[in-house]
């Protein structure tokens, strides 16, 4: 006769459940690993979606508007120019404006693109300044400010406004006061010369225009020297002046040429490098003394 083992039965039965139950929790974990990563992916396919949606509605929207702008005002003949209106303070000439930058009448007025322009135009080295302006329907007006010239380089040949800004020489410039004995080999790439010898003969310059030192005419400037500005004056008249206290020393240099002036002895050297005890010589008849 056989018996049943039951007790080997209800082991094997206990075994089995426990495995099935160690197995069921990474069983979840995969699952649920899964549902993450397919949400993922419906965020990022979302995400993309709305991405582009986007991106599509700015665009539309940018050429949209490019395209009503254009109608409205760029093609839109009631914005023809029929005044235009160009003024300069100095050497340029409002035609060559004309034909440089191709303006002309008959174009339209919002053509025209004054940002470029006023970049265009504040390159050129005699720009100090540009105002552009539209006037509807049809007025374009441009005001350009020029640096004004002051003394000239000899090589090569070109000139400085007030602040050592270099520009292009012509023929109408050729009386402005020479600066010599400084080394400019060409147009400095900042566009200005900030060597200081040659900025302390443009600030005496400057002060030479002012009608309290109108008599103080100087045809030339040497820099070499670096403790004062030799200076040859329209009248031949050789000075040597320092470089500090420059409006004090010109009120000097005034004085004493009026004064010789005056007394019909002409100056032909004065040196205003001191203070006290000037040194002058001036023209006497042969044989007499020259230096006081």
């Amino acid at each position: 006769m056989w018996f049943r083992d039951d007790s080997a039965k209800t082991n094997r039965t206990r075994a089995n459940r426990r495995t099935r139950v160690s197995r069921d929790p990474l069983l979840m974990v995969n699952a649920r690993a899964q549902d993450q990563s397919r949400a993922r992916v419906r965020r990022m396919r979302a995400i993309t979606v709305l991405l582009v949606a986007l991106t599509g509605c700015a665009a539309a929207g940018y050429f949209g508007g490019q395209w009503v702008y254009e109608q409205l005002f760029t093609y839109n003949p009631l914005f023809t120019v029929q005044v235009l209106d160009i003024r300069t303070d100095g050497v340029l000439q409002p035609a060559d404006i004309r034909a440089h930058y191709h303006l002309q009448q008959g174009m339209n007025l919002f053509a025209v693109e004054l940002r470029a322009l006023h970049g265009y135009l504040m390159k050129t080295p005699e720009v100090r300044s540009v105002d552009i302006q539209r006037q509807l329907p049809g007025t374009l007006t441009i005001r350009i400010n020029e640096r004004q010239a002051i003394a000239r380089l000899m090589n090569p040949p070109q000139v400085l406004d007030r602040e050592g800004h270099v520009f292009r020489f012509n023929s109408t410039m050729e009386k402005l006061p020479l600066i010599i004995g400084c080394s400019v080999p060409g147009m400095p790439a900042s566009g200005r010369i900030t060597d200081q010898p040659v900025l302390d003969a443009l600030t005496m310059l400057e002060l030479c225009a002012r009608p309290r030192w109108s008599t103080v005419r100087p045809q030339s400037i040497d820099v070499a020297h670096p403790e004062y500005l030799e200076l040859r004056l329209a009248g031949g008249e050789r000075i040597w002046l320092g470089r500090s206290r420059l409006e004090e020393r010109l009120d000097k240099l005034a004085a004493i040429l009026k004064t010789q002036a005056e007394r019909g002895q002409p100056i032909t050297f004065l040196d205003l490098t001191v203070d006290r005890n000037i040194p002058v010589q001036v023209s006497l008849p042969a044989g007499a003394e020259g230096w006081r």
